[in-house]
């Protein structure tokens, strides 16, 4: 099994999941054909196991929408974790027999039945389930008592450190664009991706604080990325849209929309193609970054949410816990 083209295929029906929307239907009529080339490769790969799974996504799928976007929304919430269960096959975390047998492969979708994990009515977008990175095995380090071997212990202690940070941010990252620069975000910060809607603007707010919106009954600030980041000022374009992430503030957790260029595509980056962020240009400042990664000869750079929007902790955790 070629795991990396396997992979890939993956990461095209996670990025379609992310852009669908349970109230139009239209908006995941790509996951069909790219769900067939999942099953298409499963098939010559020769995993029985999982083509039934496959098949019975393509089945739920081809048989078009619901008027109901709850039951819209439980279908690509199970189609969802169906292809965590891939993924986990991919990584070589369990066999083709033991993803035919998991709970997700009975078929409980939104036809009816209740998915094996929550849903929130009407979200777009639900969490992808978070796995933790295989231990990485250390070297061991000399006796600290030696003076003799105090410096490369030094020097191997922070190699060690450095693979640890890349295990830790290595996953799976929804990319986007800002100024034709490629950011990234982890996907398990994601909540939801929504088109530009009416932003309230907030009296005597920063520039880069957008204002409020409402998302189904919840109040969220908007953040725009350009404007924190010293970019100049575009208008919105058909692509422009709002990332609504899940953040830790001083007063709790709470969503956050962030406004950005266009959204790119979910991307699987391994502890291999992940930089320091110490390499970065000193035009930027690292405390906002993760790091950064390099994907088919392009640069990405990791962002670290938290850092980005603590700025407007106030505002945001105010606004995140309100109702309209």
């Amino acid at each position: 099994m070629q795991k990396k083209e396997f992979e890939e295929l993956l990461d095209q029906v996670a990025g379609a999941l992310m852009l669908a929307d349970p109230d139009d239907a239209t908006s995941w009529e790509e996951l069909v054909p790219l769900c067939a080339n999942v099953r298409q490769f499963l098939a010559a790969n020769a995993m029985p196991g999982c083509v039934a799974v496959v098949d019975q996504v393509l089945a739920a799928l081809s048989a078009g929408g619901s008027s109901d976007a709850a039951v819209a929304g439980s279908l690509l919430q199970w189609t969802e974790q169906v292809v965590d269960l891939l993924q986990q096959v991919a990584q070589g975390r369990i066999s083709d027999a033991e993803a035919a047998s998991a709970p997700v492969a009975s078929g409980a979708h939104g036809q009816g039945a209740e998915p094996s994990l929550p849903y929130v009515e009407g979200d777009e977008l639900s969490p992808l389930e978070e796995h933790e990175p295989p231990a990485q095995e250390t070297m061991p380090l000399p006796d600290e008592t030696s003076p003799a071997v105090s410096r490369p212990k030094d020097a191997l202690a922070a190699i060690n450190h450095e693979l640890l940070q890349r295990e830790e941010l290595a996953g799976r990252y929804l990319s986007f664009f800002l100024d034709q620069e490629e950011y990234g975000i982890e996907i398990v910060r994601v909540q939801e991706i929504i088109r530009m809607t009416e932003i309230t603007r907030i009296p005597r707010a920063p520039d880069f604080i957008r204002g409020l919106i409402n998302l189904r009954g919840q109040v969220v600030a908007v953040i725009d990325l350009r404007a924190r980041f010293g970019l100049p000022f575009i208008e919105p374009t058909e692509h422009t849209c709002i990332i609504v992430v899940n953040i830790e503030l001083k007063t709790g957790h709470a969503a956050m929309g962030l406004v950005v260029d266009a959204v790119s595509e979910v991307l699987q980056i391994g502890a291999d193609q992940i930089e320091s962020a110490d390499t970065l240009s000193a035009n930027l400042d690292s405390h906002y970054l993760l790091g950064m990664a390099i994907v088919a000869e392009k640069v990405i750079i990791l962002l670290d949410v938290d850092s980005v929007l603590a700025i407007v902790d106030g505002i945001g955790g105010e606004a995140a816990g309100g109702a309209v």
